[in-house]
């Protein structure tokens, strides 16, 4: 009897959650330039922050790690143009992406403060590229997370 015969549906999905990149600090006082060079021979590029997720696990990441409460390099820089990642592969929009810039920063001061660090804090402000300071990495390689999703109807 085809009546009592039970159809059902099955629906299989998945979703990967955006990557998340591996930071390193590196402890040397260096020009932001000196400090872009160091991180890309060691395969890597000054730190990139891409959405909230990477924002919050750099804050995390420096947990433990004493900079003598000085900043650290990370990756933007403008290039009197626009603000730009050191990867070169995608602009910063002020007010659009994630970022908690100190105060009235970027402010350019002088024309001359082109490049970015980040406080312990995690707030980040322009200032000028031959400072010493120490530098945040990443790995270049986000660990996308997947997970897959069934749901049976009958």
């Amino acid at each position: 009897n085809l009546n009592s015969f039970a159809s059902f549906r099955l629906f299989l999905g998945h979703h990967a959650l955006p990557p998340i990149k591996s930071y390193y600090y590196v402890d040397q006082k260096l020009s932001w330039t000196d400090a872009q060079q160091h991180c890309r021979e060691r395969n890597a590029d000054l730190a990139t922050v891409d959405n909230v997720v990477d924002l919050q696990h750099l804050q995390e990441s420096r947990t433990g790690f004493n900079y003598d409460n000085d900043f650290m390099w990370i990756g933007l820089y403008d290039d009197r143009t626009r603000w730009k990642w050191s990867l070169g592969d995608q602009d910063y929009k002020i007010g659009q992406n994630y970022g908690t810039w100190y105060g009235p920063d970027p402010d350019f001061w002088n024309n001359e403060e082109n490049c970015t660090g980040t406080t312990p804090s995690g707030s980040w402000f322009d200032t000028l590229c031959y400072n010493l300071k120490a530098a945040v990495c990443f790995d270049g390689e986000g660990h996308c997370f997947y997970y897959f999703w069934f749901l049976f109807m009958f």
